[in-house]
């Protein structure tokens, strides 16, 4: 059963008016009367991230925020603000229950290529350096040793 919300449309800055919002099988926002906007349709793969924008100096008012595939832009804004985190939470389900045919496939070809395995290696050998370790440098110090450190510390105070 689709979740249904009223909800003005915002496609990359152009304002397209309120319509009604429904959250199911796909994405979907039908105008409310403006002849002149297309009504939405979207499969969820296509939804690449969405938000909740809270900062006024990104947008003026509390909205979900979602960027496509194609790298448009679109922001929904709700005729409330508790509305804004309803609708966030029913994309977050919907997206999970509808990852595309490929997801899965997608992933485990990312993960048992020789391309993935050769990153994953190479990635590893830069980093080797940075997490080398001299022996007993992470020891814990004998308890001597820690109060001969809190003297040189309490010296160092000035």
């Amino acid at each position: 059963m689709a979740a249904t919300f009223t909800a003005r449309l915002i496609v990359d800055d152009v304002e397209q008016g309120a319509g009604v919002l429904k959250l199911g099988e796909k994405f979907a926002w039908t105008p409310s009367g403006a002849a002149s906007v297309r009504a939405v349709e979207a499969d969820y793969p296509m939804l690449v991230l969405h938000a909740v924008c809270t900062d006024p100096e990104s947008f003026p008012e509390p909205c979900v925020y979602i960027q496509l595939e194609s790298g448009a832009e679109w922001r929904l804004v709700p005729e409330s603000v508790e509305a804004v985190q309803s609708i966030f939470a029913e994309l977050c389900k919907q997206s999970a229950l509808h990852p595309g045919e490929d997801a899965a496939d997608d992933a485990d070809a990312e993960m048992f290529d020789g391309s993935s395995s050769e990153r994953v290696d190479a990635m590893l050998q830069r980093l080797g350096g940075m997490i080398e370790a001299e022996p007993g440098q992470f020891d814990d110090p004998d308890e001597g040793e820690q109060q001969a450190g809190a003297t040189r510390k309490s010296q160092r105070v000035v």
